[in-house]
Formats: structure tokens, sequence, C-alpha cells
């Protein structure tokens, strides 16, 4: 973990480097100057406050969560300090960093990797099956129309489903059997081995292994606590529709109104899975083409490139900079403790 926390200022790099070369090569950043002086900022205000109350259902959730697993509570300031940590690596790291630093974070609370993964997988479940509820409508409302005038879009979108929510949940399912999941995977294991396919055995099914097993336990961790996760459900629900209705509130900012608040929220969950398979750091390039792709059906060509960078800044850069400052004052903290 420490070695990718080294390599974050390179990533932050490699997204401001991305977005700064989309900006310079669109044509339209000519006339930028008159269409920021145009915009009504009282909706760009209200839509970075929207991600200070998305951070703040993060917060309630994970304590709420912490509190039902494990009888624990650490104080809100704390809670928000483990989410913005979160949030900050998993926006710059891919593939599980901010989950990592999460649990780093969490032993100094006195609680067990093996407990605080299962609970974040908990968080995470609970969070992947609003959204997925939410994907449903989208599919279904929005669904063909993107099909017709962005199909590229549509079937990553298909395919950003199947990898975020029908994989985790097929997991899921069989790690609900007690030892169905280990055994599957380790006949696999030993058929790539007979096939000569994997070479070093046991380095590579140690890893496997010891990552089913955590899934496996955190499925347990979950099916033990399922019944006290109404709520948090409840307010992810919130959450994710306060997230993803952003584009709306800079659609208004830009003084237009013939799309509607559920067309644009949907359409932001269909660029949500038609990029959360792409490896770059923060979906870079692809977020912002993306975006290009699906919301100019809705912004003039003029006024695409100045929304873009503002739902950019707010919904990825703001976290980046909150989650970063929320890293800082925790090593601050630390060496404060470490003194006393």
């Amino acid at each position: 973990m420490d070695k990718k926390r080294n390599l974050t200022p390179l990533y932050l790099l490699i997204n401001i480097l991305i977005l700064a070369l989309i900006i310079l090569l669109n044509p339209e950043l000519k006339n930028i100057d008159d269409i920021l002086s145009l915009i009504d900022y009282k909706w760009v205000i209200l839509s970075i406050g929207f991600m200070f109350i998305f951070w703040f259902f993060d917060t309630v959730i994970i304590s709420y969560i912490m509190d039902l697993t494990l009888n624990k509570k650490i104080g809100f300031f704390n809670t928000f300090t483990i989410n913005m940590i979160g949030r900050y690596y998993s926006s710059l790291i891919p593939l599980g960093g901010g989950q990592t630093a999460q649990i780093v974070y969490l032993t100094k609370w006195n609680i067990s990797p093996g407990t605080s993964s299962s609970m974040l997988m908990i968080k995470y479940w609970v969070h992947q099956m609003a959204l997925a509820i939410y994907a449903i409508f989208a599919f279904l409302l929005k669904g063909s129309a993107i099909k017709i005038h962005r199909s590229y879009m549509f079937w990553a979108a298909i395919f950003g489903f199947a990898v975020n929510i029908m994989g985790p949940f097929l997991l899921y399912l069989l790690s609900s059997k007690e030892g169905l999941l280990h055994k599957i995977v380790i006949g696999i294991i030993n058929f790539l081995k007979n096939k000569g396919i994997v070479k070093k055995e046991e380095k590579f099914s140690r890893k496997i292994i010891d990552f089913i097993d955590d899934y496996s336990r955190a499925v347990k961790f979950t099916n033990d606590n399922i019944k006290g996760l109404k709520w948090p459900l409840i307010l992810s629900f919130f959450q994710v529709a306060v997230f993803y209705s952003i584009p709306y509130l800079i659609y208004k900012g830009c003084s237009l109104s013939k799309a509607g608040i559920i067309d644009m929220m949907l359409t932001n969950i269909f660029l949500h899975f038609a990029v959360c398979f792409v490896p770059t750091p923060g979906a870079a390039g692809a977020s912002e083409g993306g975006f290009f792709s699906l919301f100019s059906l809705y912004f003039p060509e003029d006024l695409i490139l100045v929304a873009m960078i503002f739902w950019r800044f707010i919904s990825f850069y703001l976290t980046v900079i909150i989650g970063g400052a929320m890293v800082f004052i925790e090593k601050f903290r630390e060496k404060n403790r470490k003194k006393v």
C-alpha cells in the first residue's frame, strides 16, 4: 500500500494532464471567457453543496454499519476521515486502493483488518444494491434512446453493469453456501496447473484463495447483520440521487431547462457504468469523453466544454482536494498522538 500511496501524485498528474489536453484541444476553448460570464453560479455552489451532502450520507452510513456490526462508535469526524481517505485513494489508485487505506486507518481504532474488510464490504454492497436499482430504471427509461444515439456507450454500460454488479452478486450467491466458492476456485487452480498455465502455483493460488476466504467471511458477516441494513440502503438511495443529479444543477446553471432532473440523473448513471471498468486513475480520459458523448444530447455545443469542466471538478477533483486534506490532517494528528 505504501508503494501505491507514493504513486498518488503521479496518478493525479495523469488526470490533470488528460483534462488539460481535452480542454486545450477543444475548439470551444476560445469562447470560454464569454460562456463563464453567463453562468448562474448559485447552481454551481448548490452542486458543490450536493457533494458535501453526498459525503455526509457516506459518513452516516459507515457510522451506522460500524455501530450495527461492531457496536462501536469513533465519532463523526473520525468516521468522516475514514470516508474521505477512502474516497481520496479510490479516486487516484485503481483496484481497491481506497478500501486498503481505510483498513489501515481502522487498525488505529483496534479494529482487525478482517473485521474492517467485512464491514467495508457491507458498505460497498449496500451502495451497489442502491445503484443497481437505479441502473435498472436507467436501462428501462433511457436505454433505447441512448442505444439509438450513442450505441457504443450503451454497450459499454451493459458491460460495466455486468462487471460491477452481476459479477459481485454472483460471487455473493456462491459464497453464501459455505465452502462452495473455495472448492470452485481450488478446482480452477488445479485445472490451470494441469494445463501448465499456472507456473507459480503456490504464490498465485495463495493470493486467490486468501481473497476468496476474505470475501466469504464478508458474506457471512453481511448475512449475520442483514436485517439491520434497511436504513443504510435507504440512505444509499438518497446518496446516489444526490451525486448523480450534479450534471442537472450545472445544466440549470447554464440557463437551460428542456431536460428534467430524472433524465440527467439516469444518463449520469449510464455514464458511470460505461467508464467504471476503465483502469486509469479516476477513469481519466474515459470520464471526460463519456460526458461529451452522452451529455451533448442535452447541452448545446458551445456549453458542453464548460459543463464538463464544472462536472469533473465538482464530482472528482473536489473529492481529491478534500480527501487529500484529510490525509494530511490525519498524518498531523498521528504525529501528535505519537508525541503524547
